[in-house]
C-alpha cells in the first residue's frame, strides 16, 4: 500500500495574480540547482500571496488485486501465489483493508536498533575477557534488536493526522495499523524466540518478544493453540513471495550478528598447505597497476585489486601464525613449559566449551626460529579461529582440535614461506595504494557532493595509450568532473550507483593495513571513515548495551543503499532519465554482503588500534574513539546479517517441491506452515518463492518489480551464478547454504564448462569454490592449479588470486555426503538423485543459453506477462514488433536499447510503458486507444551484442 500526505494552502481571491502551481519555494529551502529538495515530500502550494489557511489531506491507497490483465497465473484465475489464501473473491480482504484504512504510517516512521549479548554466548572465561579487553576492546555483542516504528496516525482524530498510541489501537481493534510483512520478516519473527526473545533496551532485557499480530477470533476453530488468527488467510502474492498483514504500530525482532574475521572458522587442511605456500610465494609480490597506484581510473576495479593484495597478506600472516605457533610450543615444551599450548585450554574436546575460541598470541619473548628473517620487522597478529558460527556443527569442535595441530605442523615443515621482507614490501605497496585515494593526491579525486550528501568519484576519461586520465580542467581553469555528465562512467559512481560495491573493496584494504599498522589506522581514521559514512553511516541508535552511541551524521544519509524494509540493498542510485520502469535494482547480492563485512572488519581493526593506543599511553581520551569504532563494527555486522538473510531468501532460489530440503533447518520450511515455536504463530513462507516456470537456482538482477536470470554484462548462466558468489572471503561460508550450493552447482558447472569464456574471464574460479563447498575439495584443488594466470587478471577473476582460491578451497568444512560428480568430467555436477542420462544437468535447466529463452519474472499485470506460462517463450510469433533500428540496438534513442536480448528482447517504443522490456511481444494498442500500455514496439536481435 502507499500513503501520501500534502498540505494544500488556499489563498484569498486576488484578481491581480494568476494562479500557479509551485513546489518547495518557501524561505529556508536549499538553494541552487537543487532548490526545493527539502520540500519535495511536503506537498503542493497554490498561489503566491495573501492570507493562507493550511489543510492536511491524507490519502491511503491499497491494491486489492494484482490481476489486471486476467492472464497472469500467479495473480489471476484463482491463483494465490502459493500463499494458501482461501478468500476466493477477495471480498474479505477488501473488507479488511477498509476496516483498517483510518490508521496509516506517519511521517516520523523510523527503523532503530540496539545491540546485546545473546543468552549463553557470553565469553566463557574471565581470563579470556581480560585478554580480549586488552587486545581488542570489550567483547562484541552477539545480536541486534531491530525495531520498526511506524509512527501510527489516525485520519479520524481531531486534527486529521494525530499520532496514536498502541493502547488506543487495542481499545478499537478496527483501528489497528495494518502493514504487510515479507518472507524475510516472517523468518526473523519466527527465529527470534530461539534467541531468547527480544530484550527491550529500556526493560533490562526482561520483556517478552514484541510482535504485531492479527487478533484471534473467539470462535476461530482453526486456532489450535490459543494463538492469534492464522496470517495466511489474508496473505497476498508478490514478486518475492507472500506478504502477510500484521497489526501494530511497532515491529521488532532479533537479528543474530555474524562473527567477522579475516580467517575462516578453521585453518587450511594440512595436505594443501605446501601448495598454498607455493602460490603465496608468487602472489605476495603482486604489484598493483601503475595507474591505480596514482589513483587514476575507476573506483571498482581499483578497489578489487587493493582488496586482492590485502587478502594475500592476511592469508600469508595466517600461515606465518601457524608456523610461529608450532615453533613457540616446541620451545615451551623444551623448556618444560606446558602441555601443548592454548589449543588445550580452549578446545571443547578437553574442557567442554560450547563455543571454542582458538587464539594464539605472539609469545612475550617474541621467539623465532634462528633462520627467521630478523632484518625485516613485520608485525605478528593473533591467530584466531572461531567455531561459534551457525555453519559449524558441534561435531566439528573435536575435528578442529585435531586439525589445528596438523595444520601447524604442515606449516612448520614448509621451508618456502616468503621471508618477512616480502611481507613488509607487500604491506608498503598496499598502504600507499590505499592512501592515494584518501589523501587528495589521486588523479581521479573523490569530491563531496553537498546536494545529495555523498562522496563521489570525479571520474576519469582513461586513455589506454598513455595510461592517464584526460585533463579534467575546463577552459576556465575549473575542475570538471566527467562522472557528473556521464551516468555510465565508472559504473555510474557519480550518480550514486554501486557505491557499496566499490567502496567496500577499498574499506577492506584499509582494514588490512590498519590491522598491521595501527598507527596508520589512527592517523587515517577520519579519511577512511568518509568511505564508510558514504555507504553505511549508522543512524542514531536506540541505545542499549553495546550501542556505542552512533549519533547522527548530518553530512551523509544513513545506510545509503540499505532498504531495511526490503531487507537488502539497492545498488542503483539517482534514476536515469527516463527512469527504469521496473524501479530500483541490485545485481550482486554477494558484493553487498562483502561491503558490509568490510565495514565490520574495519570497525574491529580500529577498535583494536584505539584500544592498543589507550593501553600503551595510559590514555583514557581514546574511549570515545573506541566507542565510535565499535559502533562502526557492529553496524557493519548488522548490515551484513540482514543482507545475508535477504540474499538467501530472494537471490538464492529453491524450486517448488524442494521445500523440505531448503535452508538450514529441515522443519522451518513447510509450505504455508507455522513457526515450530509455540510462542508465536508466525506463518513460515514456502522455501520456493517464485513461480514454477522459473527453474533457475539464482536471481541475476533483482528489481522492484522484476527478477531476471541475467546480468548487466551478459546473459550466460555462469555470469548470473558467478556474480552472486564473489568475492571469496570468510563470510562466504555463511552466505552460501550447503543445500543451495548442491542444488545450483550442476547448472553452474554445465554452463561454465560449455563456454571457454567462463575460464578466460575468471568465472571458473567461483565454480571451483562451490565445488569445494559441496564436498569435492581434492577435485577443486587439483583443477585450481590448472586455472590460467590470465584468468586472475580478467574482469571476473581480477579480485581473486590463486592464493585466495586455494585458501578458500582448503578451509571448506568436511561434507558427510559430497555431491556426486560425473565420473568422466570431474566437476561437471550431478544432481542428487538424478539419473546418469541427464549428464549431471538438473532437469528443467538449460544446458546452453541459446537453447532456451531466459525470461524475467514480472510483478506487473499487463506490462510483461508474456504468455500463460509466466513469460517463458520459445519460438514465439513476433507479432507487431519488427526488428529494432540500429540506433536502438546500440543503446541510443533515449536508452531504449537497454533490454536484455535473450531474456526480454521486446522493447516498448511508445506509450505509457515506453522503454519497458518483455519476454513476449507487446500487445500494441490500436490507434486512438489511450488505455493500452504500449503503442509501438520492436525486437532486439542477436546483433545487439552479448552484453545485454
Amino acid at each position: 500500500d502507499a500513503s501520501s500526505t500534502y498540505e494544500e494552502e488556499e489563498e484569498e481571491e486576488d484578481d491581480d495574480d494568476d494562479e500557479e502551481f509551485t513546489v518547495g519555494e518557501e524561505e529556508g529551502d536549499v538553494g541552487g540547482a537543487w532548490g526545493g529538495m527539502e520540500d519535495r515530500g511536503r506537498g503542493r502550494r497554490v498561489g503566491g500571496g495573501g492570507s493562507e489557511e493550511a489543510r492536511r489531506l491524507t490519502v491511503r491507497i491499497a491494491l486489492s488485486s494484482n490481476c489486471t490483465s486476467g492472464r497472469n497465473p500467479t495473480y489471476c484465475s484463482g491463483g494465490d501465489g502459493g500463499v494458501g489464501n482461501d478468500d476466493d473473491d477477495g471480498s474479505e480482504y477488501e473488507s479488511l483493508l477498509r476496516a483498517h484504512s483510518d490508521v496509516y504510517p506517519g511521517p516520523e516512521t523510523s527503523v532503530g536498533y540496539d545491540f546485546f549479548s545473546l543468552p549463553g554466548k557470553e565469553t566463557e572465561d574471565e581470563d579470556e575477557d581480560d585478554e580480549e579487553e586488552e587486545e581488542g576492546g570489550a567483547p562484541p555483542p552477539g545480536a541486534a534488536r531491530v525495531k520498526f516504528d511506524w509512527d501510527a496516525r489516525s485520519m479520524s482524530l481531531e486534527d486529521g493526522g494525530s499520532e496514536i498510541e498502541e493502547e488506543e489501537e487495542v481499545e478499537d481493534g478496527g483501528n489497528h495499523l495494518l502493514m504487510f510483512a515479507l518472507p524475510h520478516h516472517m523468518d526473523a519473527f519466527a527465529d527470534s524466540p530461539s534467541y531468547g526473545g527480544v530484550p527491550d533496551s529500556d526493560s533490562n532485557g526482561d520483556s517478552p518478544p514484541s510482535y504485531a499480530v492479527i487478533p484471534a477470533d473467539d470462535d476461530d476453530d482453526d486456532n489450535d493453540h490459543g494463538a492469534p488468527r492464522h496470517f495466511c488467510h489474508f496473505c497476498q502474492p508478490t514478486l518475492t513471495g507472500p506478504a502477510c498483514p500484521f497489526f501494530g504500530s511497532t515491529w521488532s525482532y532479533v537479528e543474530p550478528l555474524p562473527t567477522l574475521r579475516f580467517t575462516a572458522s578453521r585453518p587450511p587442511v594440512p595436505e594443501m598447505i605446501p601448495t598454498l605456500i607455493d602460490a603465496l610465494a608468487k602472489d605476495i609480490d603482486y604489484d598493483i597497476p601503475a595507474h591505480y597506484r596514482r589513483g587514476a581510473g575507476d573506483t571498482y576495479f581499483s578497489g578489487k585489486l587493493l582488496a586482492r593484495l590485502g587478502r594475500v597478506l592476511m592469508i600469508g600472516e595466517e600461515l606465518r601464525g601457524l608456523r610461529r605457533w608450532w615453533w613457540e610450543e616446541e620451545e615451551e615444551e623444551d623448556d618444560g613449559g606446558g602441555d601443548g599450548g592454548e589449543i588445550g585450554e580452549h578446545s571443547a574436546a578437553r574442557d567442554g566449551a560450547e563455543s571454542p575460541f582458538l587464539r594464539r598470541e605472539r609469545s612475550a619473548a617474541g621467539r623465532h626460529r634462528p633462520d627467521e628473517d630478523e632484518n625485516a620487522d613485520f608485525p605478528s597478529l593473533p591467530l584466531e579461529y572461531d567455531l561459534s558460527s551457525a555453519t559449524s556443527p558441534p561435531s566439528d569442535v573435536d575435528a578442529l582440535a585435531n586439525l589445528v595441530p596438523s595444520s601447524r605442523a604442515a606449516a612448520a615443515d614448509s621451508s618456502d614461506l616468503p621471508p618477512s621482507s616480502s611481507f613488509v614490501s607487500a604491506l608498503e605497496r598496499l598502504r600507499s595504494g590505499v592512501e592515494v585515494w584518501l589523501d587528495g593526491s589521486a588523479e581521479t579525486p573523490f569530491v563531496y557532493d553537498a546536494a545529495w550528501g555523498g562522496l563521489v568519484s570525479c571520474g576519469c576519461l582513461f586513455e589506454g595509450d598513455t595510461g592517464k586520465c584526460r585533463d579534467n580542467v575546463n577552459k576556465d581553469g575549473q575542475m570538471h568532473c566527467p562522472a557528473f555528465d556521464d551516468p555510465g562512467l565508472n559504473f555510474g559512481n557519480g550518480h550514486y550507483n554501486d557505491h557499496h560495491f566499490h567502496y567496500g573493496y577499498h574499506v577492506l584494504a584499509a582494514a588490512v593495513v590498519a590491522r598491521f599498522d595501527p598507527e596508520w589506522g589512527r592517523r587515517n581514521f577520519e579519511n577512511v571513515l568518509l568511505l564508510v559514512r558514504d555507504i553505511a553511516t549508522p543512524f542514531e541508535s536506540t541505545g542499549g548495551e553495546g550501542s556505542g552511541g552512533g549519533g547522527g551524521d548530518h553530512s551523509f544519509p544513513p545506510f545509503r543503499h540499505k532498504d531495511f524494509y526490503a531487507g537488502h540493498s539497492w545498488a542503483s542510485g539517482i534514476d536515469p532519465s527516463p527512469p527504469y520502469l521496473n524501479g530500483r535494482n541490485q545485481e550482486s547480492s554477494s558484493e553487498a554482503i562483502a561491503a558490509y563485512e568490510a565495514v565490520g572488519l574495519y570497525g574491529d581493526a580500529m577498535v583494536r588500534a584505539f584500544t592498543a593506543s589507550s593501553v600503551d599511553d595510559d590514555n583514557d581520551g581514546d574511549a570515545s574513539l573506541i566507542a565510535r569504532a565499535a559502533h562502526v563494527r557492529d553496524a557493519g555486522r548488522l548490515l551484513a546479517a540482514t543482507e545475508l538473510r535477504s540474499s538467501d531468501r530472494y537471490w538464492h532460489v529453491r524450486l517448488q517441491g524442494e521445500e523440505e530440503d531448503a535452508g538450514g533447518d529441515d522443519d522451518a520450511g513447510t509450505k504455508n506452515g507455522e513457526s515450530p515455536s509455540s510462542l508465536l504463530p508466525v506463518p513460515v513462507p514456502p522455501a520456493s518463492l517464485y513461480p514454477e516456470e522459473y527453474d533457475e537456482r539464482v536471481i541475476g538482477v533483482m528489481w522492484n518489480t522484476m527478477a531476471q536470470f541475467q546480468t548487466w554484462f551478459g546473459n550466460d548462466p555462469f555470469l548470473a551464478y558467478g556474480i552472486q558468489l564473489l568475492p571469496l572471503t570468510a563470510i562466504s561460508e555463511e552466505r552460501d547454504d550447503l543445500k543451495w550450493t548442491k542444488s545450483m552447482y550442476p547448472a553452474f558447472a554445465s554452463s561454465c564448462e560449455e563456454s571457454a569464456v567462463c575460464t578466460e574471464q575468471g568465472w571458473s574460479i567461483l565454480q571451483l569454490a562451490v565445488l569445494a563447498t559441496v564436498g569435492r575439495r581434492s577435485d577443486a584443488s587439483e583443477r585450481a592449479l590448472s586455472v590460467p594466470p590470465e584468468s586472475f587478471e580478467s574482469a571476473g577473476g581480477n579480485g581473486h588470486s590463486l592464493t585466495n582460491l586455494l585458501w578458500y578451497i582448503a578451509t571448506r568444512p568436511n561434507v558427510d555426503d559430497p555431491l556426486p560428480l560425473n565420473a568422466e568430467r570431474v566437476g561437471f555436477g550431478h544432481a542428487p538423485g538424478a539419473d546418469a542420462e541427464t549428464d549431471g544437468v538438473v532437469p528443467g535447466s538449460a544446458k546452453n543459453a541459446e537453447e532456451e529463452a531466459k525470461a524475467p519474472i514480472d510483478e506487473g499485470g499487463d506490462n510483461n506477462d508474456g504468455d500463460e506460462n509466466g513469460g517463458v517463450n520459445v519460438d514465439v510469433d513476433d507479432g507487431d514488433c519488427p526488428p529494432c533500428l540500429e540506433e536502438i540496438c546500440r543503446g541510443g534513442s533515449d536508452g531504449l536499447g537497454h533490454c536484455p536480448v535473450k531474456a526480454a528482447p521486446y522493447v516498448c517504443t511508445d506509450g505509457p510503458s515506453r522503454g519497458g522490456c518483455s519476454g513476449a511481444p507487446w500487445t500494441v494498442s490500436v490507434e486512438g486507444d489511450e488505455g493500452g500500455p504500449c503503442r509501438g514496439c520492436c525486437k532486439l536481435g542477436p546483433e545487439c551484442g552479448d552484453g545485454r
